[in-house]
């Protein structure tokens, strides 16, 4: 069971990761998975922002819905259906440790990358199939599955309005499946990742709303590298901590 200390620092998480989802569309993975791993099991951490993001991607695919590329949407979620099997397969015979080591590597990677604003050129169809099965893969096996779409969707100069549609329209599904087939192949949803969602949940609807605030008064292109640098270096210092250790 968790201590009241650690309960407060899952709403802290959440409110941060919640402000992190609405500056960037996307993201919630990327920094919560990484705290909530010092905190939780990674299995758990895993499991817990999966619950909690999911919640967000549905809100935001719902009221969002009207910016939706339709066509792009449901090829990458196709995509994605085949990538999850292959990111389940390793996040259920993996030891914790490298899971752990999984979830740092790819937060850093991704988010220098967005740091320094590397696009891929040109797009197609397959390409949005390989970006989705990317997108798929990683959710299941480390809770981080923005990313893939977000390099694959920037390709394609879509405006912020049809970006952060597009994407939280996959996640909305990609979420709700990965908690379902977690339980389908026995991994049990602990009693401190129900605890960690309940706190977290209502920390993150706070996020979302200080997020929504902050987008409307902040220099976009300012606020959302800020964001990208507290990635870096909030996953940078949590992987040196864990080297150490």
């Amino acid at each position: 069971m968790l201590s009241v200390t650690e309960f407060v620092v899952v709403a802290l998480i959440a409110i941060c990761s919640g402000v992190v989802q609405i500056a960037m569309g996307f993201g919630n993975g990327l920094f919560a998975v990484p705290l909530l791993a010092l905190i939780l099991a990674p299995h758990d951490a895993v499991a817990t922002a999966t619950l909690t993001g999911a919640a967000t991607a549905i809100y935001q695919a719902w009221s969002e819905r009207a910016h939706r590329e339709g066509a792009v949407a449901y090829r990458m979620l196709g995509g994605a259906a085949l990538g999850v099997p292959i990111g389940l397969a390793f996040f259920v015979r993996a030891e914790p440790a490298t899971v752990r080591i999984v979830i740092f590597s790819v937060v850093i990677v991704a988010a220098l990358l967005l740091l320094m604003g590397f696009k891929l050129r040109g797009s197609s169809p397959a390409f949005d199939l390989v970006s989705g099965m990317a997108c798929g893969a990683f959710s299941t096996s480390s809770g981080t599955g923005g990313p893939p779409l977000v390099f694959a969707l920037r390709a394609r100069g879509l405006s912020p309005p049809a970006f952060r549609a597009t994407l939280a329209f996959v996640a909305s599904f990609v979420g709700p499946t990965t908690v379902v087939l977690f339980v389908l192949v026995g991994e049990r949803l602990t009693a401190n990742v129900w605890s960690a969602f309940i706190v977290g949940l209502p920390g993150l609807i706070a996020g979302v709303v200080i997020g929504q605030w902050l987008h409307s008064h902040l220099n976009e292109r300012r606020f959302h590298r800020v964001v990208i640098v507290l990635l870096v270096a909030t996953a940078a210092a949590i992987l040196l901590s864990f080297l150490e250790t």
